[in-house]
This record gives structure tokens, C-alpha cells and sequence, in this order.
């Protein structure tokens, strides 16, 4: 079911997800990854950095990102 997370297919342990748009039942939503898809993207080809109450943003450029870390680091 959306909104809820397992680490399998067969997985009878099934738990709620911190960001309920995240999960999506049996995968995790674009730009999230990881258990209970609570880890953002972060490889070559795409990076995302978690904003509160936003979820994963997707990074555009370096200086965009250096920016906003520093505003969500000074609040």
C-alpha cells in the first residue's frame, strides 16, 4: 500500500514511512531510495538533498545547492 514500506516481496514486516509520498507500496517515489525510502538520490547522473516538510529537492547546480544547505544549516 502506498504511504507504507517493506524491505521485500515476501516480507511480512511492514512499516509506515516517515514521508508518506515517498512510498508508493512495493517501490520507492522518484528521487527517494533506501529503507522506508527515507534516503534522497545522490549518484552521477541525478542528486537530491532533503528540505523539511518538502521532502527531496532535486539539485541543480552546485552553488544552488552550497545556498540552500546554508539556509536550512542557519535555521
Amino acid at each position: 500500500m502506498p504511504g507504507y514500506w517493506r524491505s521485500g516481496y515476501f516480507s511480512t514486516d511492514i512499516y509506515q514511512c516517515f514521508i508518506e509520498d515517498a512510498c508508493l507500496g512495493d517501490i520507492c517515489a522518484y528521487s527517494y531510495e533506501g529503507p522506508l525510502c527515507d534516503t534522497c538520490i545522490n549518484n552521477g547522473n541525478m542528486s537530491f538533498f532533503k528540505m523539511p516538510q518538502k521532502g527531496c529537492v532535486q539539485c541543480n547546480d552546485a552553488l544552488s545547492s552550497y545556498i540552500i544547505m546554508a539556509i536550512v544549516n542557519y535555521n
